[in-house]
């Protein structure tokens, strides 16, 4: 056990008032703390630092930068505020970094050390190509933390954050997407929309419909998707 911080007692509190000393419409409590010779004013402010932890040099012309968790099972979402603290839950593990014409994976060591993960050591992404998006996938209130998807112009990869491996793939000419959950939205050329669905039992990818959209009208319509899990 170690202490992560200390905080200056400002008991006996004898009276207190709020007061916007910056004009930062951010008032701060003044207190009347302590008594006799050792009574002071005290000004209290409630707000979040900034530290910088770790930095990587050589990464110009980043366009998104996306976070991915790397543990074995389930987390709670709720738990997830105490993964500085315990060695068996860990938050985000790397960093996936989207460019203009690639994308790269950068592991976040232990000592706020920035790696970078080469094909060899983590073959389950796509690097030629820029990242449209990517999440860890979702089940209900719990992140299946060692699963993810990764979204780009020509595909759609569900791989394994721990092992670096692919699990499934699915081929399209995608031009938007968004990740919901343990759901994949796609917008693909010619006004196609589809919707993927994860199975994070079995880690696969189950396109469940297609939407095709007619210009200059307000119709549409759904048909099934054919290709199935992949």
């Amino acid at each position: 056990m170690s202490v992560l911080d200390t905080y200056q007692n400002v008991a006996p509190i004898t009276d207190a008032v709020l007061a916007d000393l910056d004009n930062s419409d951010e008032p701060a409590v003044v207190t009347c703390s302590g008594g006799g010779r050792t009574g002071s004013l005290r000004i209290i402010k409630t707000g979040a630092s900034i530290e910088e932890l770790a930095s990587l040099t050589g990464v110009d012309g980043v366009r998104d930068v996306f976070t991915l968790g790397g543990i074995d099972g389930y987390v709670d979402e709720d738990r997830i505020l105490f993964s500085v603290l315990t060695s068996s839950i860990r938050g985000h593990s790397h960093l996936l970094l989207s460019f203009h014409s690639e994308s790269k994976l950068i592991e976040m060591m232990k000592g706020s050390q920035f790696v970078e993960v080469t094909a060899n050591d983590f073959p389950g992404i796509m690097r030629s190509e820029p990242t449209i998006v990517a999440s860890n996938i979702k089940v209900g209130r719990d992140y299946h933390n060692n699963l993810a998807v990764q979204v780009t112009s020509t595909g759609v990869i569900l791989f394994d954050v721990q092992s670096g491996m692919e699990h499934a793939m699915w081929r399209g000419a995608i031009t938007m997407a968004d990740i919901s959950g343990d759901t994949v939205c796609l917008a693909l050329k010619r006004g196609k929309v589809v919707k993927l669905c994860v199975d994070a039992d079995r880690a696969k990818l189950n396109a469940e419909f297609v939407t095709i959209s007619f210009w200059h009208s307000d119709w549409f319509s759904t048909k099934p998707q054919r290709r199935g899990p992949v």
